[in-house]
Order: C-alpha cells, then structure tokens, then sequence
C-alpha cells in the first residue's frame, strides 16, 4: 500500500509505524486479473431494480486497489 508516503514527508516515528501496520491489517489488497479476481465483470440490471441499475455494463479494473475487510455501515 502506498498508505505511508501519502500521510508522511519524513520517516515515521515506531509509534505510526505501529498504526500504520494496524490500518495495513484492515485492508485486503485487489489484484484485477490476477488470481480470484477478474479484470472484468458484468455490473447493473437488465429488468427491475432503479433507474441507476440499468443497463447492465461491463466495468474493467486495470489498476490494482486495497478495501477494508469489514463493511461500514452509516447507521
């Protein structure tokens, strides 16, 4: 992750470098096209759902991204 070099200008200290890792812990890295995860995929709804569904399209990743493991809820 470039999660370092966007938050620091200098080395961090032990004690980010600490959380950083922590924060590292909590992301998955994704790799379109590698391994389990295709660099393509159908998205959308051909029939029902909203007006933002439709139609269905192709969406093609090309560059590799970190997401959280967990779902975050805006309750």
């Amino acid at each position: 992750l470039l999660l370092i070099p966007l938050i620091f200008t200098a080395d961090p200290t032990p004690e980010q470098r600490k959380l950083l890792e922590v924060f590292r812990k909590e992301f998955v890295v994704i790799t379109p096209g590698e391994g389990k995860f295709p660099a393509s995929f159908k998205m959308g709804r051909a029939e029902g759902g909203s007006d933002a569904e439709r139609p269905v399209h192709e969406v093609t990743l090309k560059h590799q991204f970190a997401i959280s493991k967990y779902e975050v809820t805006q309750e």
